[in-house]
């Protein structure tokens, strides 16, 4: 059996904490991303990268890291950091949490960058999937998979891409040509004024002119910040709406045509997972809950479409590659990207999320005898699976059965198990992804407060439930108060603002649905203060649960030895500079290593490496390329 290739995606939040006393504006995003990727230099082999990225970089160890920014929203960067290609969920597991310890060793440099470049603070990097204000980001998981359809599924994708492609394309340069439009006229306005401005400063021109620009001045500087909103929504609202159809009528083709094997065996398992491998978040509702196991769950709206902002919400499995690369859908071989994934801290809730994914993934593609559970509704069984804490709630299936979350992974479990029993020659990591698989489930069934040293969702539940404790007040308090959490939340609830602000200033609606809530509820107003204190410590340490630094909450667990691990520190810091041995990962690392040493400039990519002098590339098509003797014509003139 062929392995199977599989990586990480990881989108860290950036963020910048100035010490009391700094005076100055603090950097940019983008200037915060060149600063971690500067300090991870320091200590790691790095050149630059060959993707379709802003300020990419190869790394020693074959993973690749960018600043990744959506289209005219350059201040909302996120710090991404990818993977090698690796050949076992259960080596990928251990590269990922590499990269966290990567970034604690370079934490240090970071503050000294910060100090070269005049900025007095440190970089806060949260590893999570919602920041306090709600914007999503994800972890996302990448796995090869054959593409076994007949050949008369060929011939209709081909029937059907074709123009779902074209339109998508024409719409693109429409965009295009609309911007360029615009960006012609701001720039002929923008050297009409100069010349207006410039020809006022001649001498003998008139005090009229100069009157009139000088009231033009301040026209243009009041007016800028509205015009720049105006133009940005107008070039991507006229994009979105022209998108919406396309978009939808592409995500019904991926369901249908491309991955409907996968869909029909593996959604159930993506919706259902969560139990396990959840991050946990502090997120009020009307249903009178205010913890979900799962921070995606929220975010995910379809089982498979594009990632586009045209949807609010994001699918379960993205095939945008598939519109951007279309070469790709005639491949045998295909990359199921999986983005509904949550970030994990937790190393045996990585290792179960990745390894036990890869098992169903081989279950469908090796065993398609093997019956696998089909819920009626995945999206919607995503997000109550996520809000059910209880584990009560049941779930419709397809064949008329009704099971619960538990249930449904325990079906999983002996899908693959019979599977694994089947084989002659098991590969080495599937007795460990059962094993752990098959732990998990048991302790939440029968121990679920041993959980809280493996799962995510479960420590942050144990330090929520002490810290409610220390200030007088419970889960039950809160779940209370959820509906009410939840107004103010949409409303202006601010960290700093106290009840009586907050009840201030509520408009007429509100603050009648507020004095409602209450009533419905028994809740006395006058606590209010008091609940508003203990929701917010609950937030905070909800994100610095996340923190990437020595004094992030998980790490300050790990160094205690609170939590399990699954992988030690000697091997973890070894994976920092090694790359995995049987991929092309393995010559992408070299290759950086060996350039950066001796100071060849180089670039590398993840199909490709070259050099500038003399100018020479090579291709690494084949994922499983390790041969060095690839790297003779780069490296030996």
């Amino acid at each position: 059996m062929i392995p199977r290739i599989v990586g990480l995606e990881t989108e860290y939040a950036l963020a910048f904490e100035p010490d009391p006393a700094c005076r100055w504006a603090p950097p940019t995003r983008r200037e915060l991303y060149a600063i971690v990727a500067a300090s991870l230099g320091r200590n790691v082999a790095m050149i630059p990268g060959l993707l379709p990225k802003e300020e990419a970089f190869a790394t020693e160890n074959g993973s690749m890291l960018h600043y990744e920014h959506q289209h005219l929203r350059d201040a909302d960067g996120l710090f991404e950091w990818a993977s090698p290609e690796c050949a076992s969920p259960v080596e990928l597991a251990g590269y990922s949490q590499a990269q966290d310890q990567a970034l604690l060793a370079a934490a240090d440099a970071q503050r000294e960058i910060l100090a070269e470049r005049g900025f007095a603070g440190r970089i806060l990097l949260l590893r999570n999937n919602a920041d306090a204000l709600g914007n999503g980001y994800g972890s996302h998981e990448n796995y090869r998979v054959r593409d076994r359809a007949p050949p008369w599924m060929w011939l209709a994708r081909a029937l059907v891409f074709l123009p779902l492609w074209l339109t998508f394309v024409a719409l693109r340069l429409a965009s295009l040509a609309v911007q360029l439009v615009i960006l012609v006229a701001v720039y002929t306005f923008a050297a009409a004024y100069l010349t207006v401005t410039l020809t006022s400063r001649l001498p003998g021109v008139r005090v009229a002119l100069r009157r009139l620009v000088a009231r033009l001045d301040v026209a243009v500087a009041r007016a800028a910040p509205r015009v720049d909103r105006a133009l940005q929504r107008a070039i991507v609202g006229s994009t979105e709406r022209a998108m919406a159809p396309i978009l939808a009528a592409f995500g019904a083709f991926g369901r249908t045509l491309v991955f409907a094997d996968v869909r029909k065996g593996l959604v159930a398992h993506l919706a259902t997972r969560t139990i396990l491998c959840g991050a946990g978040r502090i997120r009020p509702a009307n249903d009178g809950r205010i913890f979900d196991r799962s921070q995606r769950a929220a975010q995910t709206g379809r089982e498979i479409g594009a990632i586009h902002n045209v949807f609010r919400s994001k699918p379960m499995i993205d095939i945008k590659a598939l519109l951007l690369a279309p070469l790709e859908l005639h491949a045998r071989y295909k990359r199921l990207h999986v983005v509904c994934g949550d970030s994990n801290r937790a190393e045996p809730a990585e290792l179960f999320k990745l390894a036990s994914t890869a098992l169903v993934l081989d279950v469908i593609e090796h065993a398609p005898t093997i019956a696998l559970p089909r819920l009626a509704n995945p999206v919607e069984a995503f997000l109550r699976v996520s809000r059910d804490l209880a584990g009560t709630e049941r779930y419709a299936l397809r064949d008329g059965r009704s099971l619960s979350a538990l249930e449904i992974q325990r079906e999983y479990l002996a899908a693959a198990r019979q599977y694994a029993d089947s084989l002659a020659v098991v590969p080495l990591w599937y007795g460990r992804a059962l094993s752990i698989w098959a732990d998990l489930l048991d302790r939440l069934e029968h121990a679920p407060d041993s959980l809280s040293r493996d799962l995510d969702w479960a420590a942050k539940r144990r330090l929520m439930a002490q810290a409610l404790r220390t200030r007088g007040s419970s889960w039950d308090e809160l779940e209370r108060w959820a509906g009410v959490l939840a107004l103010l939340q949409g409303t202006s609830l601010a960290a700093d603002a106290t009840a009586d602000e907050l009840v201030g200033g509520l408009d007429f609606a509100a603050r009648a649905e507020l004095e409602r809530l209450a009533v419905a509820g028994g809740l006395d107003l006058a606590r209010l203060g008091a609940v508003l204190d203990a929701y917010w410590v609950l937030v905070k340490l909800d994100l610095k649960y996340h923190e990437v630094s020595v004094d992030g909450y998980y790490q300050v667990l790990r160094d205690q030895h609170l939590v399990a691990r699954e992988f030690g520190d000697h091997e973890l810091a070894a994976l920092i500079t090694r790359p995995p041995r049987s991929t092309r990962g393995w010559l992408r690392g070299r290759f950086v290593a060996q350039a950066a040493s001796r100071g060849i400039t180089a670039s590398a990519g993840w199909s490709r490496l070259s050099t500038r002098d003399p100018r020479r590339s090579v291709r690494l098509n084949d994922p499983f390329a390790t041969d060095e003797a690839l790297l003779a014509p780069l490296l030996y003139r």
